[in-house]
């Protein structure tokens, strides 16, 4: 019998993503699906916005969106005529190739086992799962995902019960031009243009190559039009929407047209110990709707990020301890929002009353006049194009905004002058970050503000700053670029705003920064659910994704995630590492607090890392010698304000390793760590990283941001990932729209290529000799321009 910590029963979408999940964080589990690779299915074929965000949050969106094909724009149309052509964000893929890209990320070491379960005996303590096959597991707990096969459920008690038979129908099928080689759109979503057609909307969009498209209907599944679908599809589409053609042109449907009904069901008798079910096994929801991915994303997000790592942290797994999944408000919120967007949608489509039909004009009105506004607004001349330079004087008055008044800070006086105010600002951010606090942006701008223009925009409501926008502008291959201070230095960088704002001080401030003599904006380290990410629904901004950034959460503390979540067999290597380290000399840990420790500590760090990057490529300006001033700097400066922190390990009092961390509030923000690599068999990194966690959680923090990449350290230890992103945009001429594009071009580029393991490889270890060569000439070089200077 094989012994686990979670059977997963059933490999769809719920199902992989939950072991995908649980399985990066370190649980022991076990997948059972009846398809080793699994087979095509007419589901969800594409995922919006929303749906990518909740996505993220699972930290599986970087490695599945690539397989996916992002739209960019769609096109609005009824009645044959378009009425909108807004920012597309949806990105295309087939149910089959969904599925199959997230298993690529269950890691190795997860167990899967392609059979079928044919009986659950289940308990509080221990859950007895039987295979078809004979064999047996036993776990602590049994998450079924297995969908709409229902055999399983009713063996344990459970009933489905039906809310909506037939409640519509999806048919999907793809399209090609005929006498052309592309359709005039990127995408393209279709009204009904009468209720009595039963209809709810045609989307079209691409997936790879291919124009895809999903036709969804209210009809008997014994409808005559559906047979005309499946054997004239082009005139039995046309039928129902006859002016479709002056959208589309000329056109054929490529290949088979499948058909899908969906029933809406709930099932009851589902709180039983030792058993939890998510997505379609919990409840359906309506394919038309467009929130099947919602509600399933949702239900294995909340379950494997926040409820299963509690769950598994105590004995026992009563129903007690289950009932918090289902009653979890995020859940509870995405089932509510799925079962009312159902009918609402339906009532919508088909319903002949006066209501319903003012209610569609009304939507296609609204349509119009947001494709009009949109239309006359991208064809106005941008402000960027005539700005003024803004005025050297410490606050330039900018004008008022509704209550607000704006203004823009253009030298360090005044600059200085604002920190009392900013700091009260950076720690209202739902995402506080350490790099945008006054002392770090003072510092960076005093170290590299030279040749570049100060613009930071002031918000103030009476006398009191509600808002800034941290800016400066300097040229880059010959156009303005407006930027965040700190640079590259400031990840979680955003606007500041109140933490009460309703969006106004915001978008004022996004509305003055608009004015600023600058050519685009191009701001990295955006955070997820951050003031600027939200404004990018609403501005001309692009939102891209550019590091993973890790998160760990520990409400109970360090010790009991450690042993939660952490197997002893790595609790054991970790107690090891230290134990060899020990026959080396003498292990002593030193933590700098005050600004004279951290001070002195960080001039270990420099040499530490150092020797940790020589010949290897380092994405920071940690080891940069012409930033250690700023650093050093910054670091004092921080520590003054108590947010500073150097952990240092000694052999022998040698320093061998260090994690340099600031904290605010209940937060740890990583920042720095390194380690000797004439010692990295033993781990000195590792141990470093478990024991400043460790000390931070003797302070109150209850949060890590890792604040990097996928590191495998720091994805075991993570349990979730908040991204972060570049936001780009604000384009004032054709060559600042070029100059966007190739920005998002080589991000997109730069992603596939991290992702490609032999090109990565190369890349840190095959050129580091290369790198050795062309560092120790870049050096040579320095020092006979300080010679020349000199």
């Amino acid at each position: 019998m094989r012994n686990t910590d979670i059977v997963v029963v059933g490999g769809g979408l719920a199902g992989s993503t939950a072991t995908a999940m649980l399985g990066r964080a370190g649980f022991d589990v076990v997948l059972v699906d009846p398809h080793a690779v699994y087979p095509p299915d007419l589901r969800c074929e594409k995922l919006d916005a929303g749906q990518v965000a909740i996505l993220r949050r699972t930290g599986l969106a970087e490695l599945v969106l690539p397989a996916a094909t992002f739209d960019g724009e769609c096109w609005v149309a009824r009645f044959g005529r378009v009425v909108e052509k807004r920012p597309g964000d949806q990105h295309g893929i087939l149910y089959d190739t969904l599925v199959n890209t997230v298993r690529a990320t269950i890691p190795k070491g997860t167990t899967f086992i392609c059979g079928k379960v044919q009986a659950i005996a289940n308990s509080p303590d221990l859950q007895l799962v039987t295979l078809a096959s004979g064999d047996s597991i036993s776990a602590r707990l049994v998450i079924i995902a297995n969908g709409l096969n229902s055999g399983l459920r009713q063996t344990l008690g459970m009933t489905r019960v039906d809310v909506s038979k037939c409640h519509s129908i999806t048919l999907a099928f793809d399209l090609t031009p005929v006498g052309r080689a592309s359709f005039d759109f990127r995408a393209l979503t279709y009204y009904p243009e009468r209720a009595a057609d039963r209809l709810a909307y045609l989307t079209l969009f691409p997936i790879g190559p291919a124009m895809h498209g999903n036709l969804m209907v209210y009809r008997d599944i014994g409808d005559p039009w559906l047979r005309d679908m499946r054997e004239q599809p082009l005139p039995a589409l046309l039928s129902v929407m006859p002016r479709l053609g002056k959208c589309i042109g000329r056109a054929q449907v490529a290949g088979p047209v499948k058909i899908r009904p969906a029933d809406l069901y709930v099932t009851q008798g589902f709180l039983q110990p030792g058993i939890v079910l998510v997505g379609d096994a919990f409840a359906t929801s309506c394919p038309a709707a467009g929130t099947g991915a919602d509600k399933v994303l949702t239900d294995v997000e909340r379950l494997c990020n926040v409820h299963v790592p509690l769950w598994m942290a105590s004995e026992g797994m009563g129903t007690r301890k289950l009932a918090s999944f289902y009653s979890d408000p995020v859940k509870i919120a995405c089932d509510h929002r799925s079962f009312k967007a159902a009918f609402s949608l339906r009532s919508i489509s088909t319903d002949e009353g006066l209501p319903w039909r003012a209610n569609r004009w009304a939507r296609f009105l609204v349509r119009l006049a947001a494709g009009t506004a949109r239309k006359t607004l991208a064809h106005r001349p941008r402000l960027g194009a005539t700005r003024a330079e803004p005025q050297k004087s410490a606050t330039a008055a900018a004008g008022t905004h509704d209550d607000l008044t704006l203004a823009v800070v253009s030298d360090a006086d005044g600059l200085g002058a604002l920190g009392p105010n900013w700091n009260r600002l950076v720690l209202a951010a739902k995402r506080p970050s350490p790099f945008l606090l006054h002392e770090w942006v003072t510092a960076w701008w005093r170290h590299f503000g030279a040749g570049a223009t100060l613009a930071v925009v002031t918000a103030t409501r009476g006398s009191t700053m509600v808002g800034v926008a941290p800016m400066f502008i300097r040229r880059h291959r010959g156009l303005r670029v407006c930027r965040l201070l700190g640079g590259h230095e400031s990840a979680l960088g955003d606007f500041l705003v109140e933490r009460d704002d309703d969006g106004s001080i915001a978008r004022a401030l996004l509305d003055r920064v608009s004015r600023l003599p600058f050519d685009y904006l191009d701001v990295f380290g955006a955070p997820s659910g951050g003031v600027l990410s939200r404004l990018a629904a609403q501005g001309d901004l692009t939102v891209l994704p550019r590091v993973d950034a890790p998160v760990l959460r520990m409400p109970n503390g360090w010790a009991a995630v450690y042993d939660a979540r952490i197997s002893s067999k790595k609790r054991n290597l970790h107690r090891r590492r230290l134990r060899q380290l020990a026959t080396l000399g003498v292990v002593g840990w030193t933590t700098a607090r005050t600004p004279d420790e951290v001070a002195a500590e960080l001039e270990h760090a420099f040499e530490i890392h150092a020797l940790r990057w020589q010949g290897r490529p380092d994405g920071s300006t940690f080891g940069l010698a012409e930033r250690h001033n700023f650093h050093r700097d910054a670091a004092r400066a921080l520590a003054a304000q108590g947010a500073a922190r150097i952990l240092t390990l000694r052999l022998d009092g040698r320093p061998v390793a260090f994690h340099y961390w600031f904290v605010m509030g209940k937060t740890m923000y990583v920042h720095r760590l390194a380690f000797d690599p004439e010692l990295a068999r033993f781990s000195p990194g590792q141990v470093t990283l478990l024991q400043a966690i460790a000390d931070a959680s003797s302070e109150g923090v209850r949060r890590v941001e890792f604040l990097g990449g996928n590191e495998r350290y720091k994805v075991e230890l993570a349990d979730s990932f908040e991204p972060l992103h570049e936001v780009v945009g604000l384009p004032s001429g054709l060559m600042a729209r070029v100059a966007i594009r190739a920005v998002v071009f080589a991000i997109a580029l730069r992603l596939r290529l991290k992702q490609n393991e032999r090109i990565h490889h190369v890349y840190m270890e095959g050129l580091s000799s290369a790198r050795r060569a062309m560092g120790r000439i870049a050096v040579t070089l320095r020092n006979a321009s300080a010679r020349h200077r000199g």
